[in-house]
């Protein structure tokens, strides 16, 4: 899943495609194509299950970055597309053989929102935020608790009697769950984030329109409020 996409609200599919999350299959649909600078897009996602977000094609780890409207690779690029080639280019999805396409990121609390990135294609390239990220995983690599939904719960459920509590500073194992929130004044605590510890002692996560899901960051048991684990019987002989 190295390398899949970050967008809020999917669970796993690739766009257009009516797979992912068993609980939510299909729920990343192409954005309208466009050239037009105010709504540019091109080969991107978007879903729209929790608000309108349009996926950044994790521009940071894709070699991609936020440019300005008379940014000379954008502007040569629109240019360069007459009216024939350009409907050509808007027809097709998968097929303009370009690794970075310009798009507007929409979305609400995304760093770069509204802003123009050449993000990386989003054709066959799977959709997560942080919780369909674990829930995918672990539906496809454990015993599920639903066979039609597999794992399907928020933050709060693996925080809680799913999961056992483990000690931060333990050794690390692989797939122990790490889950970060924070505290009202009346100590309600809101979930932000979650992921997984792998053995090498790095987080595994869907982490930032900009990032996708990857493996770069160190554990920090600091950085983290909850550290947990699946029982036994959740594990596949």
């Amino acid at each position: 899943m190295l390398g899949s996409h970050y967008l809020w609200g999917s669970a796993g599919a690739f766009p257009g495609v009516l797979n992912g999350s068993r609980y939510r299959p299909g729920s990343v649909p192409w954005n309208e194509p466009s050239l037009q600078l105010a709504d540019l897009s091109l080969c991107a996602a978007k879903c729209d299950v929790a608000g309108h977000y349009v996926c950044a094609g994790r521009f940071e780890k894709s070699g991609g970055s936020i440019v300005g409207a008379n940014d000379t690779l954008l502007t040569d690029f629109l240019h360069g597309c007459s009216q024939k080639y350009a409907n050509a280019l808007l027809a097709q999805w998968d097929s303009t053989g370009l690794r970075q396409t310009p798009r507007v990121v929409r979305g609400s609390n995304v760093d770069a929102a509204g802003k123009i990135v050449w993000g990386e294609n989003c054709y066959n390239r799977r959709h997560f935020d942080c919780i369909s990220f674990v829930n995918y995983v672990l539906t496809e690599t454990t015993v599920v608790p639903s066979r039609t939904e597999g794992w399907h719960g928020a933050i709060e459920h693996y925080a809680g009697s799913w999961t056992a509590d483990v000690p931060l500073a333990d050794p690390p194992v692989a797939a122990d769950i790490l889950i970060r929130y924070s505290e009202d004044d009346q100590g309600v605590r809101h979930y932000h984030h979650i992921g997984f510890l792998d053995d090498n002692n790095y987080v595994v996560q869907a982490e930032m329109a900009s990032a996708g899901v990857h493996a770069d960051e160190r554990y920090n048991p600091s950085r983290w409020q909850l550290r947990r684990r699946l029982d036994d019987k959740s594990i596949r002989a």
